[in-house]
């Protein structure tokens, strides 16, 4: 019965979101009136919080050994700690895409009540998010329901946790990587907004720039966990190993990455605004690739978590659809973006634009590497695999003229460019500290390795300048 009452109020979310949705687009072409906005907010808030009443619930099933839950028995025992109960909810596709929800609503509630209720942005971010929130909960209950039961009579007792999800990793990195997938579901949603509103003379970058970092802290976080966690628990490929799984998690923190940059030279000398939209708008869509690429069964990996091209089949479909409209209203919104306000050669932008373009470079490697083997089984039913050695040749360089880039970026100035002498003088201490660096690592291993030598150096040459610039403005003195 306690399971049927977690149903009832994931459905009846549904039905509040759909409400939203319908209440809002009757009235959209209409002047917006007060009370329909609070309507429309009270109705998202209370379908809010029967996501989370309903997840609660189900906690509460999986520390109960409510075996008669399809799923709970498929994943859990009676014998497990309740520390193991809890996790395993999302060591499977069911669980795991019902916190993924959970963390999208999260997230948010949080932001839309954070604004103003006069913001111009509100309602149509709100629409966003309530298409958003209600696609994933339909997936949810229509393609897998983590509610269905086992009919007539439950099981005595649940099967055995895979030994590999019984660590302590488990119960943290899947949660910060989803609160970092779903975190830009802010950026996406606003920026769309902003998009269909028109009104381009209104200042959006600062409602949604802390947001953003939090987001990419937490995937930034979750990657580097799952990258541990893989090592000593896998053993095999070391730390990173090119995994599809793994680098559709990649591209959506190099595309967060590029972001966070724009968003803060767009917020600080009004540039790069183009780049930042359209930056955030990839960082979701990416996501939603890797949701798909995960849990539609489409490739073999450790990671993958279903193989129900119908799951497959609706990701694709709700995926592809609000990314392209997205893609349209930025594609339509275009000519009336463009800046004539220039980037200036040698400037702080300047370097940024640089480094976007090398990280859509490196992203559209990736996607290419995961999506090609694809594209050949399709046409001609033979398998290809793309392995490190195609990933390793091409991030190589890649890293190492990023690196020199952010090093010089980190002295250059907004809007304004960099003198020759100062550039030799930023570069010089930096270059030297990274090469000592290697030259005593070389002495104390007596490893040679060009593609380990050109990581370390150029992630040596980032720390490096951060270093000397910190130096520098501790003793209030710079260095041109």
């Amino acid at each position: 019965m306690i399971g049927e009452i977690a149903h009832f109020l994931s459905l009846s979310a549904v039905l509040l979101l759909s409400l939203v949705l319908i209440f809002n687009l009757a009235f959209f072409f209409t002047k917006i009136h007060p009370n329909q906005l609070i309507l429309s907010m009270r109705l998202f808030n209370q379908a809010c919080w029967l996501v989370f009443i309903s997840f609660g619930i189900y906690v509460y099933l999986a520390i109960s050994d409510d075996f008669s839950i399809a799923y709970i028995a498929s994943h859990s025992n009676s014998q497990l700690p309740i520390f193991y109960k809890v996790t395993s909810i999302w060591s499977a596709h069911e669980g795991s895409m019902f916190l993924w929800i959970v963390f999208l609503t999260a997230w948010s509630i949080l932001f839309i009540n954070s604004l103003d209720k006069s913001h111009p942005l509100k309602k149509l971010t709100l629409l966003m998010l309530s298409v958003i929130i209600l696609g994933f909960l339909l997936f949810l209950l229509l393609t897998s329901n983590p509610f269905e039961r086992i009919m007539p009579f439950g099981a005595l007792e649940g099967a055995d946790i895979n030994p590999v999800l019984q660590d302590p990793a488990l119960a943290i990195h899947p949660p910060m990587l989803y609160l970092g997938y779903v975190g830009f579901v802010i950026s996406f949603s606003f920026i769309t907004a902003y998009l269909l509103n028109g009104d381009f003379e209104l200042k959006w970058e600062q409602d949604i720039r802390n947001w953003s970092f939090v987001a990419w802290i937490f995937l930034t976080i979750g990657i580097t966990l799952g990258s541990w966690w893989a090592y000593y628990e896998l053993g095999w490929g070391g730390y990173w190993f090119w995994d599809p799984v793994e680098n559709v998690a990649l591209m959506p923190w190099l595309a967060a990455t590029a972001f966070m940059h724009s968003l803060f030279a767009a917020s600080k000398s009004n540039v790069l605004k183009t780049w930042t939209m359209f930056l955030g708008i990839l960082i979701f869509a990416l996501s939603l690739f890797g949701a798909f690429i995960v849990r539609s069964g489409i490739i073999d990996s450790v990671h993958s978590f279903a193989n129900d091209p119908e799951r497959g089949l609706y990701l694709l479909s709700f995926s592809g659809l609000i990314t392209l409209l997205a893609l349209t209203i930025f594609a339509y919104r275009l000519p009336a973006l463009n800046s004539s306000k220039l980037v200036v050669t040698g400037s702080k932008e300047s370097f940024l634009s640089m480094n976007n373009i090398l990280m859509i470079t490196s992203i559209f490697s990736i996607f290419l590497g995961v999506t090609y083997p694809l594209i050949i089984e399709s046409i001609s039913g033979e398998k290809v695999s793309i392995g490190p050695p195609y990933y390793n040749t091409i991030f190589a360089p890649l890293i190492l003229i990023a690196a020199a880039f952010i090093m010089i970026s980190v002295d250059a100035l907004w809007q304004r460019s960099m003198p020759l002498k100062a550039l030799l003088i930023t570069i010089f201490a930096p270059t030297m500290l990274s090469l000592l660096s290697l030259y005593l690592i070389w002495q104390v291993t007596n490893i040679f390795s060009i593609l380990a030598y050109i990581g370390i150096f150029s992630g040596s040459l980032i720390l490096c300048s951060y270093l000397t610039r910190t130096i520098n403005n501790f003793f209030n003195k710079k260095i041109y």
